[in-house]
């Protein structure tokens, strides 16, 4: 009865370790965590509103305010800014990122390709009245004037911007919106072809302005233009403007692109060298060896006096006498707390199995405990099968 007893024990003592065991060591690994990337955009209606580029920065995981909106152009959100100017502020005080895609509704205004575009959609069915469109309504080439117009307002824009936050600034650039089908350019004559080029080249002039602001104000500028270039009957509507939503997330990749491509910011050092080992700034930092201010001349030794040991910050006014004048002692500066790095866009934090578990939690001890009870009814469980053999023989 006894030894069926301790089996019973042990068999309890064997589960109860196995159930805590799996515990205590799931905690090891830590769940794969993302951080929200902040991101404040800037621009009309590409991206502004939902399911634009913005939003799919940082693999979606990610907070989204937007200044500007639908047929915003440089000017109008200038004004925009400038009249939400606390909460623009707020925002871009927080941000990880400002995205600004500002000037296409400029060049469709300044072009009239913003007309045409709307003349040509009720008509994308019909070659014969397509070809007559392109025919009859040809663009407007940008003059110096318009160019200037758009300058000032973007630097105003970024300028502003780069006052208000910290975040790198991503600048696009501006891209074709023409696609040119073959089997419809050749119905129309090649009249898209035509169109095509006439905007690629009046968007050059438009593109060097937005690469001259770019660099004169900080900010980085991607280059959407050849990205939607690379597959524009995938990336855009036909006869639109407007992205798809792959190329909604080809022009987030290039925000990403550059905030992977940030350096981690190393710990700043101190402005003293001396990792704050005097109270008083140091004026002349040439180095961390301090002389006390006494130590030129030091004191006679007092007869009876025990020597002592000097403390690592003597008070300039009562410095400490020792028996013997000893030269000053180089202090070892002091550890520097590193400052965290800030984390870059779509940043996932792991913490690797590889790690012990931390023997200070209570399911540790469950642990310990459950394998000495193991032990101890392993010992139990041996010294009744051997004193029942024993009665057994006798």
């Amino acid at each position: 009865m006894k030894s069926s007893r301790f089996s019973i024990i042990f068999a309890l003592v064997l589960l109860f370790n196995a159930v805590f065991a799996g515990f205590a060591f799931a905690a090891d690994t830590a769940p794969i965590t993302q951080k929200k990337v902040k991101v404040v955009a800037l621009g009309d209606s590409i991206s502004v509103g939902p399911s634009t580029f913005p939003y799919y920065i940082g693999e979606e995981c990610n907070e989204v305010t937007s200044f500007g909106g639908s047929g915003a152009t440089s000017a109008s959100l200038l004004g925009t800014l400038t009249g939400n100017v606390l909460n623009f502020s707020n925002s871009a005080k927080q941000a990880d990122v400002v995205t600004v895609n500002i000037g296409s509704n400029d060049f469709l205004g300044a072009t009239g390709l913003g007309a045409l575009l709307n003349t040509l959609k009720p008509i994308v069915n019909d070659p014969d009245a397509l070809k007559t469109a392109l025919a009859e309504n040809q663009l407007t080439p940008i003059t110096e004037e318009q160019l200037n117009t758009y300058r000032i307002s973007l630097t105003a824009i970024l300028t502003m911007t780069d006052t208000q936050s910290n975040a790198p600034i991503v600048l696009y650039n501006l891209y074709n919106p023409i696609v040119v089908n073959d089997q419809l350019d050749l119905a129309v004559d090649g009249k898209l072809t035509e169109l095509h080029n006439v905007v690629e080249q009046e968007l050059s002039k438009v593109n060097n302005v937005i690469s001259e602001v770019g660099g004169s104000t900080g900010a980085r500028v991607v280059d959407a233009k050849s990205t939607i270039a690379s597959n524009p009957a995938a990336f855009i509507l036909p006869l639109d403007i407007h992205p798809t939503a792959a190329g909604h997330k080809a022009l987030a990749k290039l925000t990403d692109n550059v905030l992977a491509s940030l350096p981690v910011q190393e710990p700043d050092e101190d402005l003293n060298p001396c990792g704050g080992c005097d109270e008083e700034p140091v004026e002349e930092p040439e180095g961390c060896t301090q002389t006390p201010p006494e130590e030129e001349e030091p004191p006679a030794e007092e007869p009876g006096e025990t020597p002592g040991e000097q403390p690592e910050n003597p008070p300039a006014e009562e410095p400490k006498e020792n028996p013997t004048p000893q030269p000053p002692a180089t202090e070892q500066p002091k550890a520097e707390t590193p400052k965290p790095a800030p984390v870059k866009a779509h940043a996932k934090v792991v913490t690797s199995g590889s790690e012990l578990p931390d023997t200070a939690t209570p399911i540790y001890n469950y642990l310990v405990i459950g394998l000495a009870l193991a032990f101890i009814g392993m010992i139990s469980f041996g010294m009744q099968q051997y004193h029942q053999k024993r009665k057994q023989s006798i």
